[in-house]
């Protein structure tokens, strides 16, 4: 709207401020209106934007128009505690209230603007960052879906972390720390590459009817077997005598630590 005569323009702002007064005055309401988060606005102090408005336009020199900036607008949430603070140019309706206006984030194509409608299908709750579009959805299947675009970072204090079916992990590097101990508690485990060959732990392999054995006393044990002496040799298809001296004991029974 052009307004080519500043002081009419002026005339008719007062006009309209006194007709709202008056209104606000008798106990009645105005209609809502459209607004534009600014960018950049947003004040986690007091939980505030700026926004401005599209319908009525101010006058600035020249004659250049621009649409008329409200500031210290109160953001409604949805729910206490929800923090997702708007990064500019989200739509929202505004409302008058006595302390001043509200404005509640509104979805959905309109005024150019590209569509901002929830993506989610009726029953479900998605939260998708708006830029990096990392998400964690809960589905009307009961499925909890998390996507994170760049790191995934969890942290507590403890962690426990059940499934009652399958849990597979794929990543090109995993790597798993303890301070103090690690515990795999399983009937068979599995160890080795892709599509194997692997290691069995349990079942049929180690700790079944073999064991894990340690370096040094293998070490021991082939020491003796290619130094060991016998007595009473002698020729013929006859047996020596035992070996002189006994082999090594095995300590690393069934189910000891490997060094």
């Amino acid at each position: 709207m052009s307004l080519a005569d500043e002081a009419d323009f002026w005339s008719r702002v007062r006009q309209i401020a006194r007709e709202e007064a008056s209104r606000a005055k008798d106990g009645g309401s105005t209609f809502a209106e459209d607004g534009i988060v600014a960018s950049g606005s947003w004040n986690p102090k007091d939980g505030t934007v700026s926004v401005w408005k599209l319908e009525t336009a101010s006058t600035i020199g020249d004659d250049t128009e621009q649409p008329l900036l409200y500031q210290g607008v109160q953001l409604a949430t949805t729910v206490a505690g929800h923090q997702g603070p708007p990064i500019g140019d989200e739509r929202v309706i505004l409302l008058r209230r006595h302390s001043g206006w509200l404005a509640v984030l509104e979805h959905g194509e309109a005024g150019g603007k590209p569509d901002d409608s929830p993506g989610a299908p009726a029953g479900e709750y998605w939260y998708v960052h708006p830029a990096t579009k990392s998400f964690q959805k809960f589905e009307n299947t009961g499925n909890v879906a998390v996507g994170a675009q760049a790191n995934h970072s969890v942290t507590a204090a403890s962690s426990s972390h059940t499934v009652t079916g399958t849990e597979a992990h794929t990543a090109q590097n995993l790597s798993m720390e303890a301070s103090e101990a690690a515990s795999i508690t399983a009937p068979v485990i599995n160890i080795g590459p892709s599509g194997g060959p692997y290691i069995q732990v349990g079942g049929s392999g180690i700790g079944g009817d073999l064991a894990i054995v340690r370096v040094s006393d293998l070490s021991a044990l082939l020491t003796w077997a290619a130094s060991h002496v016998h007595s009473g040799v002698q020729g013929g298809t006859g047996d020596t005598a035992s070996p002189t001296f006994p082999p090594p004991a095995i300590t690393g029974a069934p189910n000891a630590n490997a060094s």
